[in-house]
């Protein structure tokens, strides 16, 4: 894990990247049922909230991990991620970052509370435009369990994954490196292009933010690869399916 406060806000270029393209959890939800127990006493949802639906398709840092969906009449995305940023930071430990990913439209939250567990939100707004937020949660942390690339792509040498939201379709992953956004960019092509994927777009040589989309002929992705502190550059990669 890394030491410091971990803020990702990459603006536009993320907005497909980790909501449409695989934070978003994938596979049918099923409606709620009265046997459904709920999130853990620390994550619960918000007053006024409306359970849509539940879903356990989802790998977070290589954790089973349960997700809660909810409707939130009359509130923005803007009051849940001021809501769930207060919640992340107030849980977290101070030696353990939490993960901010802000878009337009939509926000992530991932962090680690004090019995090592991870917690999450994603943010977006429904269908009628009112906001809507889905609640993940993972039991005790399992020997062996870590963040991983979607779809078991190997990550470059020296590209740490920090944090990962999989599911089997495809999903979210976020590395750490430290040198230039373009090397960084170029040495996750060359991964990405060795499990069979081809650059739809190439590589700009930008010395703060380098975006480039990817895909086979099963899935599509973005990765974004931007300039961080001290030299670390913080990398996006998102998969999800072929359309």
């Amino acid at each position: 894990m890394l030491n410091t406060l971990l803020r990702i806000a990459l603006g536009t270029l993320l907005t497909a990247g980790l909501i449409s393209f695989g934070l978003v959890v994938s596979g049918e939800s099923v409606r709620a049922r009265s046997l459904f127990d709920g999130p853990p006493a620390n994550l619960t949802p918000l007053p006024g909230s409306e359970l849509s639906g539940t879903s356990t398709q989802l790998s977070l840092d290589g954790q089973t991990t349960r997700c809660a969906t909810y409707d939130a009449p009359g509130r923005t995305v803007q009051s849940l991620l001021e809501h769930f940023r207060e919640l992340a930071a107030d849980q977290t430990p101070d030696d353990s970052p939490y993960l901010e990913a802000v878009q337009p439209g939509g926000a992530t939250l991932v962090w680690v509370d004090s019995g090592l567990q991870r917690r999450g939100v994603i943010i977006d707004e429904g269908p009628q435009g009112d906001a809507r937020y889905r609640l993940l949660w993972s039991g005790p942390p399992t020997p062996g369990a870590g963040p991983s690339l979607p779809l078991g792509i190997t990550p470059p040498v020296g590209c740490d994954v920090v944090t990962s939201a999989l599911s089997p379709d495809g999903g979210t992953a976020l590395l750490s490196t430290v040198g230039e956004p373009s090397t960084a960019a170029h040495r996750i092509a060359g991964s990405l292009e060795a499990a069979g994927f081809t650059l739809e777009t190439e590589l700009p040589e930008d010395p703060r933010r380098v975006a480039f989309s990817f895909r086979s002929p099963t899935h599509a992705g973005l990765c974004v690869a931007a300039a961080g502190e001290r030299g670390q550059v913080r990398i996006s990669l998102s998969l999800r399916p072929a359309r």
